[in-house]
This record gives structure tokens, sequence and C-alpha cells, in this order.
């Protein structure tokens, strides 16, 4: 919710590392207010994709599914998840860092051999 408020995951990291920074906040907490930032930052492009042609508003809900898609994917295996990203480094605002790379690179390998599927179409019903 706070990053579709502020519309940046980048300024809800900021302020879960500054948390971790002071010790006011545990890496596993932390890391699912990485996770809700993730699908709270696609209110930004929903929101703009609100009065423009068809293939923009396709792109923000591929970046929607994305991001959900992800979260579903991660979810089984949170703990294992937040294990690893503790090994990453020794410490809170590094590790915090590395998740949300990780988080995301997670995402991109999982959807990158269907994503053909999705331009495929994208491209029939552009207008280009």
């Amino acid at each position: 919710m706070a990053t579709a408020i502020v519309q940046s995951s980048s300024a809800v990291m900021g302020i879960a590392i500054a948390l971790a920074q002071k010790g006011e906040i545990e890496l596993i907490l932390a890391i699912a207010l990485l996770i809700g930032a993730e699908i709270g930052t696609c209110v930004t492009s929903l929101i703009a994709s609100i009065r423009v042609d068809t293939t923009a508003r396709k792109v923000a809900y591929y970046h929607l599914i994305f991001n959900i898609v992800t979260l579903l994917l991660i979810i089984p295996c949170f703990d294992l998840f937040v294990d690893f990203v503790y090994f990453t480094s020794d410490k809170l605002p590094r590790q915090l860092a590395n998740a949300q790379m990780i988080y995301n690179l997670w995402g991109a390998i999982w959807l990158l051999p269907v994503i053909h599927l999705s331009t495929s179409k994208l491209k029939k019903s552009s207008r280009f």
C-alpha cells in the first residue's frame, strides 16, 4: 500500500534499508516489504495506461502479471529465499539490495521462456 501511495518501490526500499540500518526491522519482514513494494509499483504503470493506446495498457498489465507470477513462484520457497539472502552478506541493508536483485532475476528466469508467447501477441495487436 505504501508503494501505491508514493508510487515508487525505490522509496519504500529506501525506507526499509533505513529501518534496517537502525535495527528496527528484521530480514524476513524487510523482504516481505520489498515484495509488496514490487507489486505496489505496478500502480504507477496502470495509472499511466488509463488514457493511452492498447499496447501501452498491455505493457502495464504485463508488468503487473510479471510481479504477481514472481510472487506466486517465491511464496512456496519463501523461507529458503530468506535463508539464501541471509548468506549473501553480513549487513542487512546489503542483504535487502541483494534480495531485490535476486527476486527480480528469479522472476525473469522463470518468465523468459514464455515471453515470446506474449510478445508475439503484442506485436500482432500493435499498429507500428
